[in-house]
């Protein structure tokens, strides 16, 4: 246990480059991301049918994906309310005298632990959708059943191209650091 009188130091905000990784899936990918699920789910809704293979599971895949990908978007919202520097709390209060800095240091280590929780619920969530958005577009891909044998082809390659694609998002995804 730490000794209470001993002076706190202001923890780094993240790991490396885990921040500016996390604020640009996050912010950036996963709306796009969940936009172009939801988009596609549009095409296939109003499409015939006997046009792809498995247009219901393909739909399922991606509706999981979108919601997962908002999901990732709205604990990443959470998390980033926790994540501050010193150079921000002076900002926010102006310059801080040392027996109210060493609060501000004590509450900022205990918010890092909170975004780290936060950013890794948010981190599952993302790559659980672009899973899911990888598995729903390799549905929609699958050759319709009366489709020529060069149509047929064309597209079992690229269902391979994105089921390869998608094992690899799978087989490389690692936890995040959890350092302190």
């Amino acid at each position: 246990m730490t000794d209470p009188d001993e002076p706190v130091r202001w923890r780094g905000l993240a790991p490396g480059g885990t921040r500016a990784a996390a604020e640009a899936t996050q912010f950036i990918a996963a709306p796009l991301l969940a936009g172009a699920a939801i988009a596609t789910i549009g095409v296939v809704a109003g499409a015939d049918g006997a046009q792809f293979r498995w247009p219901g599971p393909a739909m399922l895949a991606l509706t999981v994906a979108a919601i997962s990908l908002v999901t990732g978007i709205q604990l990443a919202l959470r998390a980033r309310h926790y994540l501050y520097s010193k150079a921000e709390v002076e900002e926010w209060h102006g310059p801080l005298v040392p027996s109210v800095e060493q609060l501000h240091a004590r509450e900022q280590a205990l918010h890092l632990m909170a975004w780290r929780n936060w950013y890794v619920r948010s981190y599952l969530a993302y790559n659980v959708g672009v899973a899911l958005l990888g598995v729903g577009v390799l549905a929609l891909l699958a050759p319709a059943e009366h489709a020529s044998v060069a149509h047929s082809v064309c597209r079992w390659i690229a269902v391979t191209a994105v089921g390869a694609a998608v094992l690899v998002h799978v087989a490389t995804l690692y936890r995040p650091s959890r350092r302190r």
